[in-house]
């Protein structure tokens, strides 16, 4: 058994996760799409140690990215 939740799992158990930009000029937040995530990473791929180690890049309204 795996330590964690897998991709599979969480989409399994219709979960959500959200990433939250830390920039507090930004405020922006993104619910992340899990069975893309799968897709990529494959469904035994441990979602939250992916999530936790990434950082994500936020578009504002004129499409500017910040990372």
């Amino acid at each position: 058994m795996t330590k964690g939740w897998t991709f599979q799992s969480l989409v399994d158990s219709k979960m959500t996760v959200t990433a939250f930009c830390s920039d507090p000029a930004w405020h922006h937040k993104q619910v992340l799409d899990l069975v893309k995530l799968r897709d990529r990473f494959g469904p035994d791929a441990i979602a939250m140690e992916w999530i936790s180690g990434r950082s994500f890049a936020a578009r504002n309204a004129t499409g500017t990215t910040s990372a």
